[in-house]
């Protein structure tokens, strides 16, 4: 593989005000917010592009690029979210095209370019489509990744990360040292577990192990009723020639 997957950039004129919009549209959080350096106190300079996070760790790492021109024509790539059209246009999204689901809920034809989702554009102009919820869904996940880097909640075997037992769970990132309790949303890890927090796993390995160089998945959390019979590991791992 020549390539993986590592973060998604939007273009934008006022990319601080974009930056803001699909905050408030997704849940993210500016990264310099959510995962402040404690011995930093430099400030992103207000001309520099904006990255944004999930705050749980699911969704993938948004740079917002600012950029002197305007859109012009339809993005050749765009993206796919799962939430409520009304709500969003509501927010300041347009409506560029509405689905072609039938009134009485068939299945859209595909062969005569019917489409079951809706096309929106953000306030800069960015297209992106929009998925109704499955109706068993019990909230909203406005941005899921597929590749096998980003899958969230799979389940162990799903994600080929043991063959049996259970996690050892480590206590800390191995190259940065941040704690990573077995409740953390933060922790990734590689097939032989090697563990990582989301800064490091993106920014500083771009989703490889630097240990086996397979992808890194995140790490399930463990339930506080069953840490007794299945405690955590207590044994650091920490490699300071990471960074």
């Amino acid at each position: 593989m020549a390539a993986a997957f590592r973060d998604l950039c939007i273009d934008a004129r006022d990319h601080q005000a974009l930056a803001d919009w699909w905050c408030s549209a997704m849940g993210y959080v500016r990264k310099d917010a959510a995962q402040p350096d404690p011995d930093d106190d430099w400030t992103r300079p207000v001309d520099w592009p904006v990255p944004i996070v999930d705050p749980a760790g699911h969704g993938t790492l948004i740079w917002v690029v600012p950029v002197p021109e305007e859109k012009v024509v339809k993005n050749r790539v765009h993206w796919d979210v799962v939430g409520s059209v009304e709500e969003l246009l509501a927010q300041g999204a347009t409506l560029v095209r509405g689905n072609d689901r039938p009134a009485d809920g068939a299945d859209t034809d595909p062969t005569t370019g019917a489409i079951e989702w809706d096309v929106l554009a953000d306030p800069e102009g960015n297209e992106f489509c929009v998925f109704t919820p499955s109706p068993d869904a019990s909230s909203v996940q406005p941005l899921l990744p597929t590749d096998p880097w980003h899958r969230a909640g799979c389940t162990l075997g799903e994600a080929g990360l043991v063959d049996s037992g259970v996690l050892e769970m480590r206590p800390g990132c191995e190259c940065c040292d941040v704690d990573l309790p077995p409740s953390s949303t933060d922790a990734w890890i590689c097939s032989f577990e090697c563990t990582w927090c989301t800064a490091c796993a993106t920014d500083v390995l771009h989703g490889r192990c630097r240990n086996c160089g397979g992808d890194l998945t995140l790490r399930p959390t463990r339930a506080p009723e069953k840490l007794a019979a299945a405690p955590a590991g207590t044994t650091r791992v920490h490699a300071p020639d990471c960074r």
